[in-house]
């Protein structure tokens, strides 16, 4: 299992006046290489070195298509976290 950072569709607009939500979060893959989970979006690190190499992988996630909940198959096991 490897994971990165990707944009997720998190609501996807029901209405008029209903507004999509975007966020950044690691995504989760299985042996597979479908997305099959993520985490909240997050930005944290113990060090401002590491801080800023995290901010910039999540930049590059808007390089990557927008992922959509639908698009997440089924979840990983406990196996595929270790």
């Amino acid at each position: 299992m490897y994971w990165n950072h990707r944009v997720v569709l998190v609501h996807e607009p029901d209405g008029d006046d209903d507004e999509p939500f975007f966020e950044v979060c690691e995504v989760y893959y299985n042996e597979k290489n479908e997305p099959c989970g993520y985490s909240e979006a997050t930005a944290s690190s113990d060090t401002l070195q590491g801080l800023n190499e995290y901010l910039e992988r999540m930049a590059g996630a808007l390089q990557a298509p927008v992922l959509r909940q639908s698009d997440f198959v089924g979840k990983f096991t406990d196996e595929e976290l270790h």
